[in-house]
């Protein structure tokens, strides 16, 4: 299966949107704006999200999880085993 690439990804949502303006409601039409850059009309045109936000926007997203890379051990908040630490894919 072919990969998808962020700017193909982006050139859809794009379409959808200008064809389709209603599918985001003004709260979340402003927040695309303000969070990737584009995503609604202004002024009757439509502004177009920018694939830079949109992958800079990723990475911050996967950066600040509980779950990054750099996390090693996950606590196990379970009165039984209270405490104790398990390593990735073990289970307590």
């Amino acid at each position: 299966m072919e990969k998808l690439t962020t700017q193909q990804v982006t050139d859809s949502i794009n379409r959808m949107l200008e064809k389709n303006a209603s599918l985001l409601d003004e709260e979340k039409s402003a927040e695309f704006m303000r969070i990737f850059g584009g995503g609604r009309f202004v002024d009757g045109v439509y502004v177009p999200l920018r694939n830079e936000k949109i992958k800079e926007a990723l990475r911050l997203q996967y950066s600040e999880t509980p779950f990054s890379q750099e996390s090693s051990v996950i606590e196990v908040p379970d009165e039984d085993t209270e405490g104790q630490q398990t390593e990735p894919g073990e289970h307590a």
